[in-house]
């Protein structure tokens, strides 16, 4: 029995391309196998109950760190 996937397109911003391409080439991973697993982390993550803040709540803690770190 064959898999059936489907396709999913979207944009990014430079920096986070630039991110994610730099990441996949460490973890020896195309984009595609990085967003993938990045995608079944988040659903696994998030159905288990380990995500605990919410998105606005982590958009906060990030960008105060950011902050922080180019001082």
């Amino acid at each position: 029995m064959k898999n059936k996937s489907k396709r999913i397109i979207f944009r990014v911003e430079l920096p986070l391309y630039k991110f994610l391409k730099d990441f996949s080439i460490a973890q020896n991973q195309t984009i595609s196998e990085t967003i993938r697993n990045i995608l079944i982390y988040f659903q696994m993550g998030l159905l288990s109950g380990e995500f605990k803040k919410s998105f606005s709540e982590l958009k906060k803690e990030y960008l105060r760190i950011k902050k922080q770190k180019s001082k």
